[in-house]
């Protein structure tokens, strides 16, 4: 299944055959949940337009669909998404991928500084809705 127009698809193959470190998405559910099919779907599709710097494993788990990221490149983000992260949440996972190949987000120095400035680890929850 496509989930792109071709255009679109083609700009996204070329960001992500340019990541600088390979990652690996993680699909965590029950193998027979039709949401989990249908995360492993996108995710697969995610994984075909560029193989060479993604990949993905299935792991049965917690009954609701999850999505987490490893990579060699990053390994102090905890970015988890529940459920199925299409709509605006896909523009969510594909920045979070770019964050685990090790690029560094682009912050204005105001946001630099006041990012800085803290010394705790925060918590953030993304919800997945339906858009």
């Amino acid at each position: 299944m496509s989930y792109l127009q071709d255009r679109d698809e083609k700009t996204l193959s070329q960001r992500l055959m340019a990541l600088p470190s390979a990652v690996e998405l993680v699909v965590e559910g029950s193998a027979d949940h039709p949401i989990v099919i249908e995360t492993l779907d996108l995710v697969s599709y995610l994984v075909s337009l560029s193989p060479h710097t993604l990949s993905y494993v299935y792991q049965s788990g917690s009954p609701a669909p999850k999505v987490w990221l490893r990579s060699k490149a990053v390994r102090l983000l905890d970015i988890v998404f529940w459920g199925v992260p299409t709509g605006l949440e896909f523009t969510a996972l594909v920045d979070a991928i770019a964050l685990y190949s090790g690029i560094t987000p682009q912050l204005d120095v105001t946001t630099r500084s006041l990012l800085d400035q803290i010394y705790d680890s925060i918590a953030a929850s993304i919800f997945v809705s339906p858009t």
